[in-house]
Order: structure tokens, then sequence, then C-alpha cells
């Protein structure tokens, strides 16, 4: 399992799925991602990783987001 915000890290390319193992955060932030559509078994694909500490961009779907760093580090990934 890899968190999301170590994706940045491996660089994906575009059409690499994959799929929300597990959420981490504590509530607001869990209830937060959940409403987002992120919820565990979801499959998601990294669009673009913004430099020094910026958004991730994802898509979940037809939903394209934008998550702050620290909303990343509790989303962990199976590749």
């Amino acid at each position: 399992m890899t968190r999301l915000s170590d994706t940045s890290r491996k660089r994906p390319s575009a059409e690499q799925s994959f799929t929300i193992a597990d959420l981490t955060a504590e509530s607001i932030v869990r209830e937060r991602l959940l409403e987002l559509g992120l919820a565990p078994g979801r499959s998601v694909q990294v669009l673009k990783i913004c430099p020094f500490g910026g958004p991730i961009v994802v898509r979940a779907g037809s939903l394209s987001l934008a998550l702050r760093q620290n909303e990343a580090d509790h989303i962990w990934l199976n590749e």
C-alpha cells in the first residue's frame, strides 16, 4: 500500500489507476473525503501533482478533485 501523497515521488502516468484501500483520517477530514466520493474500493487516477507541496489533482469517476497534501496523506492506495 502507498499513500496518495507518496505517489508524487513515483510520478505515475495519467493512465495508471489506483484503488483506495483505506482512509486513516479522523472524523472531519474523513467525512469530507467520503462526501467527495473517495471511499475505500473506489478507483482513482492521479492527473497532476503540483510542485512545492501543492495540491494533487485526482479523477474519481467523472469528478476531478484537487486535494491538499494533508488530505492526501490519509488516503492509502493499492496499485
